[in-house]
């Protein structure tokens, strides 16, 4: 019975003593394992921060890039009155958005039979380049006409540049300028046919366009371009036509147009006893407005003129009035009329 009573309290003696000696190994390895955790914690903080970090520098850089879009956009939409900024760069249309740049042009060759029997054309002048009535010799001596000539040129070869754009607000410009080889009618100081055929440069349009503004060298405002009819020849039918480029400052609202263009007065001695010349002694202006009605069916045009003529102290006024037009028969043909008249017509009819 000892024996037994002995054996029981031995047997928790000993446990105490395992759960004593396990107890401290216990203590140590979850202390270890907070230890590792501690660490990865730590390692995870910092991953955290450097990714804060990161992420305040790309927001910085975000910031920087909207402030210097902004910056662009306020300087593109600058008040007129802000202080020019210097070009620095080349201009394409994808620098300037809503602007187009255009060229063209073409390449044309001439070949002439004429055959005038009241005398010749003087070689060298327009008439010998294309069709010119006015240029014609009537009544005048034969004895140097009534054989026929020949002349082959390329003058009438063309090119031109444009550039169109509208700006923020709404506002339309336009720049445009064209030329041939043309050089006026008289190629006498930049060549001639005896061997290299050089053609001075002439300027057929310069201008620049603002809403409903124009200013440069361009069509007149009395003449109807629309109504022309098709032609190879420069001029095509040029009896009785209006047929005048020159400088003006014209106002173009709805279907009325006003110009104010070049003055020039021309003179015929009276019964072609010389030859006829120009006078620059005009003071004012030709002055000019036209009426257009437009539609699918085609378009009417009602144009006047008032003009002044002066040769040295003499002085007198004219006038004259267009009526033209075209009318589409299809989409491929029409009809196309003008009526000219007036006392101060001149020298816009070709």
């Amino acid at each position: 019975m000892s024996k037994r009573i002995a054996s029981m309290s031995r047997r928790p003696l000993a446990a105490a003593l395992f759960v004593a000696l396990v107890a401290p190994g216990m203590a140590f390895a979850q202390t270890a394992k907070e230890k590792q955790l501690e660490a990865r914690v730590a390692v995870l903080e910092q991953q955290i921060q450097a990714l804060l970090a990161s992420q305040q520098q790309q927001q910085t850089v975000i910031a920087d890039t909207q402030a210097q879009i902004t910056e662009v956009k306020t300087a593109q939409t600058a008040p007129a009155d802000a202080k020019p900024r210097i070009q620095t760069g080349p201009i394409t249309p994808g620098a300037l958005p809503g602007t187009s740049f255009t060229y063209g042009g073409f390449i044309k060759m001439d070949a002439m039979y004429t055959d005038t029997s009241d005398g010749r054309i003087a070689d060298g002048s327009s008439g010998r380049l294309f069709y010119l009535p006015s240029a014609i010799p009537v009544g005048g001596s034969t004895a140097d006409g009534g054989d026929p000539y020949t002349d082959y040129h390329a003058q009438f070869s063309r090119f031109y540049l444009s550039a169109d754009t509208t700006t923020a607000e709404g506002n339309k410009f336009k720049a445009y300028i064209e030329a041939d080889m043309f050089g006026g009618g008289s190629n006498a100081l930049a060549g001639n046919e005896t061997a290299t055929n050089t053609y001075a440069v002439s300027l057929r349009q310069a201008y620049v366009s603002w809403n409903n503004w124009l200013a440069g060298q361009t069509w007149s405002n009395f003449m109807d371009v629309a109504a022309l009819p098709d032609a190879v020849d420069f001029v095509g039918v040029t009896d009785g036509t209006v047929f005048v480029r020159q400088a003006q400052l014209r106002y173009t609202k709805g279907p009325w147009s006003f110009s104010a263009e070049n003055p020039q007065t021309t003179i015929t001695p009276y019964l072609n006893s010389a030859a006829r010349f120009n006078s620059g002694d005009n003071v004012m202006p030709d002055l000019t407005a036209r009426y257009v009605a437009k539609g699918d069916w085609g378009h009417f045009s009602v144009a006047g003129m008032v003009r002044q003529f002066k040769y040295l102290d003499e002085t007198d006024t004219g006038g004259a009035v267009s009526v033209s037009g075209k009318f589409n028969l299809g989409k491929s043909d029409d009809i196309r009329y003008a009526v000219n008249a007036g006392s101060g017509i001149g020298r816009y009819l070709a």
